[in-house]
C-alpha cells in the first residue's frame, strides 16, 4: 500500500468544541471535480450553519467563489504538513469508476497523519484505509454524506477521538518506516529460500 512519512506531519488537531466545522480537502485542479461533485451536499449542510470548507490545492472558480463557506488555499509543503491546524475533518469524495478504484487513498493517509478523521467514498483503497466509525466514516449517497458531516458538527469530542485513532492507525499500518521494515523482512525471507 501507499505509505507516508508520519514524522513529516504535525498531528495537532485544531478542532475545538465550538465554531464552524472546518471540512478540508487537499488535491489538485485535476482532481477537484470530486469536490465539485459534492457541492449540492455541502450546500445543504451549510444551510444548518457552522460550516467552512477549506480546499487546499484547488483552482479557485466561480462555483467556489459564489459560496461564502468555501475558502481556497494554495498548496505549500508547510500547509500540507499542518492540515490539522486548518481542518477538523478531511474528505475524499470519489466517483465509483475504474480509475477511481485504482487510486491509493493518499489524501486519507495525509489527514490521518495529521490526527484527522476522514469522511470518504467507499471506493477502492478507501475501504481498506478507513475503519468505519473508528478512524473515519464511509459515505456513498448524498444523504450519507450529509449525515456524516452533520454528525461531525454535532459530536466534536467523538470527532477528536476518531482523529487520535486515525493517527495511531496510520502510524501502525501506513508509516514509511514500517513499510521499509516489512519489505526488508520479505527480502530476507526470500533470500533465505534461494
Amino acid at each position: 500500500p501507499t505509505t507516508v512519512d508520519t514524522t513529516k506531519y504535525n498531528d495537532v488537531c485544531g478542532g475545538g468544541a465550538s465554531g464552524p466545522l472546518r471540512v478540508g480537502w487537499i488535491g489538485t485542479p485535476a482532481t477537484q471535480m470530486y469536490l465539485e461533485d459534492l457541492l449540492p451536499v455541502l450546500d445543504n449542510v451549510a444551510k444548518s450553519g457552522g460550516l467552512e470548507v477549506v480546499a487546499v490545492g484547488a483552482r479557485d472558480n466561480d462555483a467556489f467563489r459564489e459560496r461564502g463557506y468555501i475558502r481556497v488555499v494554495e498548496w505549500t509543503p508547510a500547509t500540507e504538513k499542518n492540515l490539522g491546524a486548518i481542518f477538523d475533518v478531511g474528505i475524499m469524495p470519489l466517483r465509483d469508476g475504474v480509475f477511481e478504484r485504482g487510486k491509493c487513498g493518499f489524501k486519507i493517509l495525509q489527514y490521518n497523519a495529521c490526527g484527522l478523521p476522514a469522511v470518504a467514498s467507499p471506493v477502492g483503497a478507501n475501504n481498506e484505509i478507513v475503519r468505519h466509525g473508528i478512524t473515519g466514516v464511509l459515505a456513498s449517497t448524498p444523504k450519507e454524506w450529509a449525515d456524516a458531516l452533520l454528525w461531525c458538527m454535532d459530536d466534536r469530542a467523538r470527532l477528536q477521538k476518531m482523529g487520535k485513532s486515525a493517527r495511531e492507525h496510520v502510524v501502525e499500518k501506513y508509516d514509511r518506516t514500517r513499510a521499509v521494515e516489512q519489505w526488508a523482512d520479505v527480502l530476507l525471507r526470500w533470500g533465505a529460500h534461494s
